[in-house]
């Protein structure tokens, strides 16, 4: 079971065109009970959690919002039984600086904290929700709060909620639980570890130029992993080497919804006295198709232009770096030396490209299956339009 979080520690970090979800900090004592737990493998949530999640979001279309989970862990199974929602970016006036505004978030998050903790009510955190629309929360400000809640809680002991309130409109219950993949994890472990030697290997490069001796850091098993991700440069050697591609960022967990008795029995006994108004009919399918159509082209074509940007750069790349192997070896260089120099010449982070890759994927997906149901749609109600 998840211990009760302190919220005397709180982070609250920002960043451009989203809002950040603040982490909190824990003991030692707490992250060793939590690594030590059975790694989630499903998550269970409230109706009643999920439609004020549903609420907050659908509320604030067409801005992207953002919200704390709490719950229990029980065993593998994540119980979220409880959620808020946090200030959005057009809540706080235009004049306040960005310290100001971290300081209200903090203030904000321990209030809520304090107040469900005063009514006897799970605070315990496990996660955060988000809206999106087409998939585009895969970006790097998510896959960075989301690692950074991992590397707080645990690797495998909070999840990312994630719902379209757009694609839920058309009928289609659209809420996804996600969680940084090892995969990944072990990517972000090893660039880190490259980028450190990289370092290491400029400062003795530096000293030796200097004639100087100093010893150079080690890192420690505890340090191998960043505290942030945000300079992290994953390369192309990288993917190889890992086999990661655009599917192995975020594993994707089973959701199941519950209701309590009472609210069970209600809704049987709601289906069975169900008004003739509610029953379906052809009437009733959205036809309208047109707007969910446009907007999803048009998010085809911004990924296929920005995957473009992304070749372009990493050929750019491949040239600087064929010019640094004939300079190395023109010049009286030994082999540290050498190798150091093309080392030095930056790869594009291979990050973007996957995010990218990612999402022209699902939106793919996404306007075939939307396709494929406007068909059907078509067809029955011209069938039920030729037996009226």
């Amino acid at each position: 079971m998840s211990q009760k979080l302190s919220a005397a520690n709180t982070i609250s970090q920002q960043q451009q065109q989203q809002d950040v979800v603040p982490v909190q900090e824990f003991g030692k004592d707490f992250i060793e009970k939590m690594e030590n737990a059975p790694p989630v493998t499903e998550v269970s949530i409230d109706a009643m959690v999920l439609l004020k999640m549903i609420n907050h979001c659908t509320e604030k279309v067409p801005i992207q919002v953002t919200g704390q989970l709490l719950g229990l862990d029980n065993e593998g199974v994540l119980e979220v039984t409880n959620c808020f929602p946090f200030p959005s970016s057009s809540s706080y006036n235009e004049s306040i600086s960005e310290e100001e505004r971290n300081d209200q978030d903090d203030k904000y998050q321990i209030d809520m904290l304090q107040c469900l903790t005063d009514v006897n009510v799970d605070n315990n955190t496990v996660g955060w929700y988000q809206s999106t629309y087409m998939d585009s929360f895969m970006n790097a400000t998510t896959i960075a709060n989301q690692y950074q809640y991992q590397r707080t809680l645990g690797n495998k002991r909070c999840i990312h909620l994630v719902f379209d309130p757009l694609r839920t409109r058309r009928g289609e219950l659209f809420v996804k639980a996600y969680r940084l993949s090892d995969k990944f994890i072990e990517a972000v472990k090893i660039s880190y570890l490259q980028q450190t030697e990289l370092s290491s290997m400029k400062k003795k490069y530096d000293l030796k130029n200097k004639n100087k001796k100093e010893d150079i850091e080690v890192l420690t098993e505890k340090e191998k992993l960043p505290e942030s991700i945000e300079k992290i440069q994953i390369t192309q050697e990288i993917l190889a080497t890992l086999n990661l591609s655009d599917k192995d960022i975020f594993d994707e967990l089973p959701i199941q919804i519950h209701n309590y008795a009472l609210v069970q029995a209600f809704l049987l006994d709601f289906e069975n006295d169900e008004p003739s108004h509610l029953l379906a009919g052809y009437d009733s399918l959205d036809m309208a198709n047109t707007q969910f159509l446009t907007r999803g082209l048009e998010s085809l074509i911004e990924y296929a232009d920005s995957l473009s940007v992304q070749q372009h750069r990493y050929q750019l790349y491949q040239k600087k770096l064929a010019q640094q192997k004939q300079n190395a070896k023109k010049k009286d260089k030994t082999q540290e030396e050498q190798e150091f120099m093309l080392k030095s010449v930056q790869q594009p982070d291979q990050l973007d490209y996957l995010m990218i890759a990612n999402q022209l994927g699902n939106a793919c997906d996404q306007m075939t299956s939307f396709s494929s149901q406007s068909i059907n749609l078509s067809k029955i109600a011209e069938l039920g339009m030729k037996k009226e």
